[in-house]
Order: structure tokens, then sequence, then C-alpha cells
């Protein structure tokens, strides 16, 4: 065998012996924040106040670093919307912001996945048309009357970190009228919708290029769709990886619905902050 070979596995070896450690230690800190949840299901201050803990820790354990530039809006009701480029969002996100999501129902199904999502207070939507009322009345609850702010993806779908795509309007439909309140002048009762923009930055404090992002996006490709990777072997490699990355979260001002004539309209405008927002963090 030679020197290349025997140096190539011994690479290999080292990095499953990292991927083994990290998941160890991710499941033992998983099984500890159950049994929190458990015995303080009826201290919710108690429970927020660790939960934020079990994402810090979750980054610490895969060796992202958290970056947050602006400050989140004071007023409620709160609708967060950000772009979207993979799982690892959500524990980017969490670990410092206080926030709800909204996801598709297949992703609770998911594993890990899906646990991260209930853990970071997510909203299952149905798509089936049967549902569509009762999804868009307990999203509509959920925004306007929660204290807790509440973040959508519109893209709909992860992408490769490196470009945003449409964002949809149907979420903001769900809401439309009260915004439509405010956007007209027969409400004084604001809806504050925020832009935020998520991008992975750095590895090793070195800026990322553009394909090496596919290390923490997970996404469908479509130019090559049958090429996407499963998420456990992504997952996998990640963990693989022993070098730190950064993520990186501005949230931009809030809007003026008073400017706006539809949730069209808002949906553009958010897009281009979000778009604007990963031009300035990744180029």
């Amino acid at each position: 065998m030679s020197n290349l070979i025997k140096k190539e596995k011994i690479i290999e070896y080292m990095k499953n012996a990292i991927a083994y450690m990290k998941l160890f230690l991710i499941i033992i800190q998983t099984i500890l924040m159950i049994l929190i949840l458990i015995i303080f299901q009826k201290l919710p201050f108690i429970i927020e106040a660790f939960k934020r803990l079990y994402w810090k820790g979750l980054n610490a354990i895969i060796g992202m670093k958290v970056k947050l530039h602006g400050k989140k809006s004071a007023i409620r009701p709160l609708l967060i919307v950000s772009n979207h480029s993979s799982y690892l969002d959500i524990s980017a996100i969490n670990s410092v912001l206080t926030t709800s999501f909204v996801a598709k129902s297949e992703v609770a199904k998911w594993p890990v996945l899906g646990y991260m999502a209930k853990m970071g207070r997510t909203l299952f939507i149905n798509r089936k048309m049967t549902k569509v009322k009762a999804e868009k009345n307990s999203l509509k609850e959920m925004i306007v009357e929660m204290a807790i702010p509440v973040t959508i993806f519109p893209e709909g779908t992860s992408n490769n970190g490196n470009e945003i795509k449409r964002f949809k309007s149907s979420l903001f439909a769900m809401i439309e009228e009260q915004m439509q309140a405010v956007m007209n002048g027969s409400s004084n009762k604001n809806i504050n919708i925020q832009p935020m923009t998520i991008a992975y930055t750095k590895r090793n404090n070195k800026k990322l290029k553009g394909n090496e992002r596919d290390l923490y996006a997970w996404y469908v490709d479509p130019n090559n769709p049958a090429g996407d990777e499963d998420f456990a072997p992504h997952f996998w490699k990640m963990l693989q990886d022993g070098n730190k990355f950064t993520a990186e979260i501005i949230l931009h001002e809030p809007l003026d619905l008073s400017k706006f004539k539809n949730r069209k309209e808002i949906a553009a405008y958010c897009q281009d902050q979000c778009q604007q927002g990963l031009d300035k963090l990744i180029k």
C-alpha cells in the first residue's frame, strides 16, 4: 500500500471520528433538552431560556459562528421574511432570535430535520386544498395574536446560498386582510413586516467561494435534480468537516405598509432587500 493511500485512509478515519463525536454530542444534548422540556413544561420562560442555549450549543458542536447585524423590530405582531438555503438556517436564526417558523407539513416527518423544526416552534402548513382554509386561519392567528415573531421563507424551498429565488406572495395572503386594512388606512393596528437575509460567508475566517457553500446549503438543483444529495449524506459530510464556519444574518428596516398597494408589491420589496443583503455579505 502506497504512502498516499495510507494518508488518504488516515484522513478519512479522522473525518469519520470527528463526525461521530459531533453526532454523539448532538444526541446527548438533545436528550437533555427533551428532559428539560418534560420537567419544566409548566414554566415556559425557563424552557425558552434553555431552547436558546440548545441552539447555541448545537452551533458550537458543528462549528458554526453566527453574526447578527441590525435589530429586530419591537412592534408586534411581527412577520420576518427571510431567504432560505439550508436546514442550518433554523439553528442559526434560533440562536440569536426568538421566533416561530412556517414550513410545509412534510417537514414534520423528516428524520432529524422534523425534530429540529418542532424545537424551533414551527407551524406546519398542509398544502392539500381541503386544509388550506384551516391552515390559513391558524397562521393568521399565530402572526396577529401571538407576541412571538413569525418567520417565513417565501422562496418555498432552500437554494444554493449564492442567489435568491422569486419570493412567492401566497404566504402573505394569510394576513392580507390585516395588511390591507393598514395599507388603505382603515386600521391603526400595525402589522410589522421585517425582511431578513441569512448567508454562509466564511470558513476558517476565509471568504467562501460560490461552490464551497454546497457544504452548508442543501437544496434541489433545477439543472440536475437527480444529482442532489439526500439529507443524511449531506448532513454527515457537514459533520465530517472539522473547520469553523460563519453564518451572518441581517435584519433590515421594517416596512411602511402605507407605501404598498398589495401583497405582491410587499413580496417583491422583501426579495429586493434580501438580495441586497446577500450581495453585501457574500461579495
